[in-house]
C-alpha cells in the first residue's frame, strides 16, 4: 500500500512538471512569434517593449566588460546589434543576427538552459513577471 501512494505521488508530480514545462513552452513560443515579428519589421520600439531593462551587453569574451543600457540607448544600439554579421553554423558563409532571429522560426527542447531562460544565438531571454523579456547579448 506504501509502495502504490509513493507511485501515485511520483506520477502526479510528474504529470504536474510536464503540465508547467508545456505552459512555459507556450508562453515562450508567442513571445518568440512576437519578438521575431518584431525583428522582422524593424519595430525598434516593439522589441523594446519586449525587453528588461537594464538591457546588457557583452563582447564575444566573457573577460570583456558588461556595459548596460536604458532603453533610449537600446532604441539606438539595437539596430547595430541586428545588422552584425556572424558565422553560419551550418553552412558557409555569414549573416547577420536579424537573419539568425527571422531563421529561427520555432523554439526546441536545447533553447531552454533553465526553466526560465532562454538562450537563441547570442541572445539571452529571461521570463519575468511581465512575461519572457530579451535580457542580454553577446556583441
Amino acid at each position: 500500500m506504501k509502495f502504490i501512494r509513493i507511485a501515485v505521488i511520483a506520477l502526479f508530480v510528474a504529470v504536474a512538471s510536464a503540465c508547467a514545462a508545456g505552459e512555459q513552452t507556450d508562453t515562450a513560443e508567442a513571445f518568440w512569434s512576437e519578438f521575431r515579428q518584431a525583428v522582422a519589421e524593424e519595430d525598434i520600439q516593439k522589441v523594446a517593449s519586449l525587453t528588461r531593462f537594464p538591457f546588457k551587453t557583452r563582447g564575444v569574451h566573457d573577460a570583456m566588460p558588461v556595459v548596460t543600457y536604458d532603453k533610449e540607448a537600446f532604441v539606438e544600439i539595437f539596430p547595430l546589434i541586428l545588422n552584425t554579421e556572424v558565422p553560419r553554423q551550418l553552412e558557409e558563409g555569414s549573416m547577420t543576427l536579424k537573419q539568425s532571429i527571422i531563421e529561427k522560426k520555432s523554439l526546441g527542447p536545447k533553447d531552454f538552459s533553465a526553466d526560465d531562460q532562454l538562450w537563441i544565438g547570442d541572445f539571452k531571454f529571461d521570463e519575468t513577471d511581465e512575461g519572457w523579456r530579451l535580457s542580454f547579448v553577446y556583441w
